[in-house]
């Protein structure tokens, strides 16, 4: 379990929820008639966008919450699962995403939606800010030094240290709807730093990027079990 009384102070940026309830309701309407109409690009358009207004809902629960319950998961299961489910949004702007997993078998402690929230909101930010330019973005999950992590790279993704807090080079496709330009690193901050350590800012030779790291559980996964 994790503290939460820290985290309702994280929230007060993300304020506008009561909004993104309201607006959810029509988004949905949106999803709905595009793919009754077979309209591809917008329904997937809006299902993302109910995805990241979700996230942001989940995230006010969470904070509401006396303590958060993280349980043995598997960081690379997760991250794939988050990267197949938002891949098609990537490829309607020609953005590739590749996913670098890790053998290692051990388990994290997480909130399983907190994270699938998170990665979705921070991977929906860089698909928005690369879609007038696409190209690769590189996802690598590491297993290093009792600090796993999951890191997210792109060669064309113009940012630094400073924008992870302003927000102000990175911009969602709810950028209209939100608190800012910035909505989907928002929360993604928000969140990891609810089950984990937050955001950071990294390099590397696959370009500039944000990484997030979490916590090892004592609990061994069935490979390390049986072996």
């Amino acid at each position: 379990m994790r503290d939460t009384s820290s985290d309702l102070q994280s929230t007060q940026g993300l304020s506008s929820f009561s909004l993104l309830s309201d607006l959810r309701n029509p988004i949905l309407e949106v999803a709905l008639q595009a793919e009754k109409s077979d309209n591809r690009e917008q329904y997937l358009v809006a299902r993302n966008a109910l995805k990241l207004i979700d996230g942001y809902l989940y995230a006010e629960e969470l904070a509401k919450a006396d303590q958060i319950e993280l349980f043995p998961c598997s960081l690379t299961a997760l991250t794939s699962d988050a990267v197949k489910a938002i891949e098609p949004l990537a490829k309607l702007y020609g953005i590739k995403l590749r996913l670098k997993k890790s053998r290692s078998t051990r388990l994290v402690s997480l909130d399983k939606q907190a994270f699938m929230h998170a990665t979705h909101g921070l991977l929906y930010t860089i698909i928005g800010s690369l879609q007038n330019n696409p190209g690769n973005v590189d996802i690598i999950v590491e297993m290093k030094d009792k600090s796993p992590s999951i890191k997210i790279y792109s060669e064309l993704l113009d940012i630094n240290e400073q924008d992870i807090k302003t927000g102000s080079k990175l911009k969602s496709r709810l950028n209209t709807m939100t608190t800012g330009p910035h909505s989907g690193i928002s929360l993604a901050s928000t969140l990891y730093g609810m089950i984990g350590d937050g955001l950071s800012f990294t390099s590397n030779q696959y370009g500039k990027g944000l990484a997030a790291s979490f916590k090892l559980t004592k609990q061994m996964s069935l490979t390390e079990a049986v072996a």
